[in-house]
């Protein structure tokens, strides 16, 4: 064996170690691309399945965005006929409690009425009553009246026959002849 057989076969040794290093290299990078790609594999199924959970949960956000919106939208909605619905009954107040003052006033100018008007039947039944009174006391001198004038007819009528009777005696008395120069 010559010093080129010598180098040929340590160099062919040299490249058969080289070559089950690299083999064991490229088995050992194989295995692990396979497992990085099997990794990877499952980590892109596990992205997918957050990606769907994400997209499905962004999609349930965005129902409920949608339906929060609605829902705002009819509540500024409701608080807009609310805020109306109170600035009309506030105005219906307001009218109401100046109908109510102007009641009450003139509830206080009825009663001041009412006093004078109860005043007045107070002085109206005491001038009656003096009326009254007057009355029956010009009744009472009208019936005094009327006796006395009655009385005063009776005496009249008693003058009278008194006066014939008195006639009758003196012409008896004094005869027919002073009869004539009585009249």
């Amino acid at each position: 064996m010559s010093i080129s057989e010598l180098s040929v076969d340590a160099s062919d040794n040299d490249w058969k170690g080289r070559y089950e290093c690299m083999k064991a290299l490229l088995e050992e990078t194989r295995k692990e691309l396979d497992e990085f790609q099997q990794s990877s594999q499952e980590l892109e199924n596990e992205l997918e399945a957050e990606l769907k959970r994400t997209e499905e949960a962004q999609e349930n956000l965005l129902r409920q965005v949608g339906k929060l919106e609605k829902d705002s939208k009819e509540w500024k909605r409701k608080y807009k006929q609310a805020v109306e619905s109170v600035t009309y009954w506030e105005a219906e107040y307001e009218k109401i409690n100046r109908q109510l003052n102007e009641a009450s006033g003139k509830v206080v100018n009825l009663e001041m009425d009412n006093d004078d008007l109860e005043r007045a039947q107070r002085v109206a039944a005491a001038g009656l009553q003096y009326k009254d009174e007057e009355v029956e006391r010009l009744i009472l001198e009208r019936d005094e009246f009327t006796e006395e004038l009655s009385g005063k007819g009776l005496l009249e009528q008693e003058v009278q026959r008194l006066k014939v009777e008195l006639q009758g005696t003196s012409d008896t008395i004094l005869g027919p002849s002073s009869a004539f120069l009585a009249h």
